[in-house]
């Protein structure tokens, strides 16, 4: 894996920051800083531009003061920047260093001064390239999350589909279940009438067969009592017979009596 620079706060330097080279996966967060809170990179860019800011004032200081006396100038410019360099503040503003300054006054030609210069593009730069593994970072993440909402979407879509479906089957059934429901209906209710209908028909079976019953137990009596009518008057008659030999035979014994001779 290649290796990567990174931009190191130190607080004692003439500039506050060091380029520092590293390896590695680095873990980088981008955005905006929530209210009350300060990054490492806005702290280090920040200082950067006080720095920046307090130096061009102490270069003009040493310039106006180098004319006049070479060596106290220079002795006091720098013992000036170790007093300075600890106080400056650390408030986080977003990174702007210049973008007029390509072309370099008089002024810049001071060999220090194009120092400082060249460490602020280095630093420029250094932010700028950790910006922009930033974003690209950001992006292969926006890609990955685009990705996996365009499969979440796709899933979805089928989900959604499955459901139509689903529903529709659904809706077929509970088409088949209305029809099947109202058919039973029908048959119940043909169930019922032809229930009440045996029902009636029970009941006039039951009545005929009551009232043959009762008729039977009549005829029986009826049968019975001609029965005995009828023996009564076979008894009767056999006894009617039987006066009636009886006189018969009387009537023959007198009979016959009367045919032979008398004998005296």
């Amino acid at each position: 894996m290649p290796s990567e620079k990174l931009l190191k706060l130190i607080e004692g330097g003439p500039l506050g920051v060091a380029v520092i080279t590293v390896g590695g996966v680095k873990s980088f967060m981008i955005g905006r800083e929530k209210p009350g809170e300060q990054s490492e990179v806005a702290q280090l860019i920040q200082q950067t531009l006080e720095q920046e800011r307090w130096q061009r004032e102490m270069m003009e200081q040493r310039y106006s003061q180098y004319m006049d006396d070479e060596d106290e100038t220079g002795e006091y410019a720098t013992d000036e920047e170790e007093e300075m360099s600890p106080m400056f503040p650390s408030a986080i503003e977003v990174f702007d260093l210049a973008e007029n300054e390509d072309m370099l006054s008089p002024i810049e030609m001071d060999p220090e001064k194009l120092a400082h210069k060249f460490k602020e593009l280095q630093i420029k730069h250094a932010v700028t390239e950790a910006e922009i593994q930033q974003l690209k970072r950001k992006l292969a993440h926006a890609e990955q999350d685009k990705l996996r909402w365009r499969m979440e979407k796709a899933q979805l879509e089928q989900s959604v589909r499955e459901n139509k479906e689903r529903m529709e089957k659904l809706e077929g059934y509970w088409m088949e279940a209305q029809s099947l429901c109202q058919a039973v209906d029908e048959h119940l209710k043909e169930t019922q009438a032809q229930y009440q209908t045996l029902e009636r028909k029970y009941s006039k079976a039951k009545r005929l067969i009551k009232e043959y019953q009762q008729k039977e137990i009549e005829f029986l009596k009826k049968e019975t009592a001609q029965r005995r009518a009828h023996e009564e008057t076979e008894a009767s008659h056999k006894e009617e017979t039987e006066n009636l030999q009886d006189k018969i035979t009387d009537l023959e014994t007198k009979v016959d009596a009367l045919k032979s001779p008398d004998p005296s």
